[in-house]
């Protein structure tokens, strides 16, 4: 004798509601297991993963140079003579503006700087078509160049700051999204009296 099968509407009802029998109800404390919860916890000291043991690598002790990767020798170094602008903001750990052109006296905030290479002076690059590349000689001390490869520039400090300098906006637009453009037209936002948004 065999059981009449219940219909397929019938045991898909049973199994929804096995299913919420299984949530907690309003109001109803859930059973959690404290040991299970603890092994996905990173704050527990006895759960937290170890990494494997790994043998330490020899580090390298050489200076090297960050543009070349080749070793740093003490002959290849040039000696940098800043002039000093203001010597309390030197002695008080330094500032904007405490370095300033060798020629013009200009503070050196933000402007493009250069070396002269055989002398160590430093100068504004706005000054060198004037007092440098007409004869080919140090403004200061009058030694000769051989050269444009004796004169490098500067690297420039970088902040974390947009406005580190003078530079203002000088006009403004409006950003809008596709994805607001495509809310306003499906209807989630009443087009009528929206000018412009649809």
């Amino acid at each position: 004798a065999t059981r009449p099968r219940a219909p397929r509407h019938k045991r898909a009802l049973s199994a929804a509601e096995e299913a919420a029998a299984k949530k907690p109800r309003k109001g109803e404390l859930m059973s959690i297991d404290k040991a299970q919860m603890r092994e996905k916890s990173f704050w527990a000291a006895s759960t937290t993963p170890s990494a494997a043991p790994a043998e330490l690598k020899k580090v390298d002790t050489i200076a090297k140079c960050p543009m070349s990767g080749k070793k740093l020798k003490v002959k290849d170094l040039i000696p940098v003579k800043f002039e000093v602008a203001d010597q309390k903001m030197l002695d008080g750990g330094g500032g904007r503006g405490v370095f300033c052109c060798a020629v013009s006296k200009d503070p050196i905030t933000h402007q493009q700087a250069v070396l002269i290479k055989p002398t160590g002076v430093v100068v504004l690059e706005s000054v060198l078509e004037g007092c440098v590349y007409k004869d080919m000689r140090c403004p200061v001390t009058g030694q000769k160049l051989k050269g444009k490869e004796d004169i490098l520039k500067i690297q420039q400090g970088g902040t974390g700051f947009a406005a580190h300098n003078e530079t203002t906006a000088k006009s403004f637009s409006l950003l809008r999204s596709v994805a607001g453009d495509a809310r306003t037209q499906s209807g989630h936002l009443p087009k009528a009296g929206y000018v412009g948004l649809h």
